[in-house]
This record gives C-alpha cells, sequence and structure tokens, in this order.
C-alpha cells in the first residue's frame, strides 16, 4: 500500500481502498474505525463502502482541480486579504 501523504502524487483512487491492515497501529483513523466496529456503529463493508466513496470524491476534486485554469499573473494581488 502506498505511504497515505497528501501529496498529489500519492493519489488513491476508488478502486483502491484503505485497509486497518495498511494503516500504522497508532494511526488515529485505524483508531476510529476500530472503535466504530467495536460499538456496532458500522459494519466492516459500510465502512469499505465510505471509503470508497471518499476515494472517488477526492479524485473527482483532483481531476477537476487540474482540469481548470491557471491563475492569471495580473490577479495575483487581487482578493488578498491584510489587515
Amino acid at each position: 500500500m502506498q505511504n497515505l501523504s497528501h501529496l498529489v502524487e500519492d493519489e488513491l483512487s476508488a478502486e483502491e481502498s484503505v485497509s486497518s491492515t495498511d494503516l500504522p497501529v497508532s494511526d488515529p483513523i485505524r483508531k476510529l474505525r476500530q472503535k466504530i466496529l467495536e460499538l456496532g456503529l458500522a459494519s466492516s463493508n459500510e465502512l469499505l463502502r465510505i471509503e470508497k466513496e471518499i476515494a472517488s470524491s477526492v479524485d473527482d476534486s483532483v481531476d477537476f482541480a487540474k482540469s481548470g485554469d491557471l491563475p492569471r499573473p495580473e490577479d495575483a494581488l487581487t482578493q488578498v486579504f491584510a489587515p
């Protein structure tokens, strides 16, 4: 499994899912997943479906961002907030 960093190069497609065995023991996502399962708040299949939905949404957002126009240089200093 790839490193779960926030770099664009480390995209996670909807077909790939995050397995709890792929995460470090101290990972908060793994801990939350385990707690949800222990409390019976969701099944493993439900969590897998949610993970796939999230991965798909992230992929769609990345595709949208990549397909957009780059900002124009003349707009670099517009709409800048400075107190």
